[in-house]
């Protein structure tokens, strides 16, 4: 721990987003975001789900405005590229300050007719360039950016679309690419999402290649132990030592505040003094309990979803493989494992090695050298054969 940090209560969250003065360790990397998002380079923050992006971009947000960037902030979780652009606008507006600008943003509507998705698409595309041009009309193209959009859930919206119409999904990133290079200088653009952008389509991660990609993972040992200590002052948790106790539940938690915040819980329902022992203990007890309060099962039920169903229990036998060894794997490795070679059909070695890189975009498995991999956390790792047993 940093010398010098007071040890202050922080009410526990249990995945809600916290008070951004109760999020630690995020504050060096806000800033860079930020700096990135005023010099008008767009960004997009990658990390599995829970890491903390969410809770990272609203850092990022409150250092914009108060440094006087204008910043719009919605999610893409919606119905349909309607309902988007209706809260892009809304989100814009409360952003705008009064005047000629606001007023020309109040006079802004989609103006869609009933008709084919095709043609509902292409109206809001061109809708969301009138509204950006309005948006960013008096906006610097020198000085900095005029405005910071914020979008989160993107890869959702764009999955659902292309659930009713193949290639709207990419169609849609593709239109904020192009909302990106034709307002450069006026308008800069913050994605991020829970799942990856490479579920919509094999080709959408070329349409954020003008992006500077910010990955989003565990906080520094020393804040994660400072995080937990503050933690339990502020749920009355009693440690032997506090300060052993912390540095045992950020090592378990794998530096990911999510999960210093549900040990911390498991803690706080604990009668007595808490030890390090009793933190091995309840990560235990959420692995194996049935009721799953930690939602780890999500890592074996998003396999279908994922890669297919004709694919998942193939994709979910390599997993076993690399779980089994938790050890560096070559493709080879993998291939050759009787489990795997039994498969009907026994995957091709180029299919085998997409799968491979798929898995790890998905935060499943982590890349070590040029050709092994392995599973990138052990806390979920262990969910994984809890779950497979």
């Amino acid at each position: 721990m940093a010398p010098g940090r007071q040890i202050r209560p922080i009410p526990l969250s249990l995945g809600g987003i916290p008070d951004t003065r109760n999020l630690i360790g995020r504050d060096g990397q806000a800033a860079r975001v930020a700096d990135l998002l005023q010099q008008s380079h767009g960004v997009v923050l990658t990390g599995d789900r829970r890491v903390g992006k969410t809770s990272l971009a609203r850092l990022v947000e409150e250092r914009l405005t108060g440094a006087g960037v204008r910043v719009a902030r919605t999610s893409a979780q919606r119905e349909s590229m309607a309902d988007f652009a209706r809260a892009l606008h809304d989100a814009v507006l409360a952003a705008s300050p009064t005047g000629a600008a606001r007023r020309e943003l109040e006079r802004w509507s989609i103006g869609i007719d009933a008709g084919p998705i095709t043609v509902e698409r292409d109206r809001v595309s061109a809708s969301l360039d009138d509204l950006v041009r309005r948006a960013t009309a008096s906006s610097p193209t020198a000085d900095g950016t005029g405005l910071v959009l914020i979008v989160d859930e993107v890869p959702e919206l764009a999955r659902l679309l292309d659930v009713t119409t193949p290639g709207a999904g990419a169609a849609l990133l593709g239109t904020l690419r192009r909302l990106r290079q034709d307002n450069s200088g006026r308008l800069s653009m913050l994605l991020l999402g829970s799942i990856g952008f490479h579920h919509v389509s094999d080709d959408a991660p070329g349409t954020l290649n003008d992006l500077v990609q910010e990955p989003v993972g565990a906080i520094a040992a020393d804040d994660g132990a400072y995080l937990a200590r503050c933690l339990m002052l502020g749920a009355r948790v009693t440690p032997t030592d506090d300060r052993e106790v912390a540095e045992r539940i950020t090592v378990c938690a794998e530096g990911i505040p999510y999960y210093i915040q549900q040990i911390v819980f498991a803690l706080s329902k604990r009668r007595g003094i808490v030890s390090p022992e009793h933190v091995d203990q309840v990560v235990t007890d959420a692995l194996t309990d049935p009721v799953d309060p930690w939602n780890l099962r999500h890592y074996l039920q998003r396999i279908e979803p994922y890669y297919g169903a004709a694919d998942a229990e193939a994709v979910a036998t390599v997993l076993d493989r690399f779980a089994a060894t938790g050890e560096p794997l070559g493709v080879d490795d993998v291939r050759h494992d009787p489990a795997v070679a039994s498969l009907d059909p026994p995957p091709s070695r180029a299919r085998l090695v997409g799968w491979i890189e798929k898995l790890e975009q998905d935060h499943y498995l982590d890349r070590v050298d040029v050709t092994r991999s392995r599973w990138r956390s052990g806390l979920i790792r262990r969910a994984w054969l809890a779950g497979r047993r």
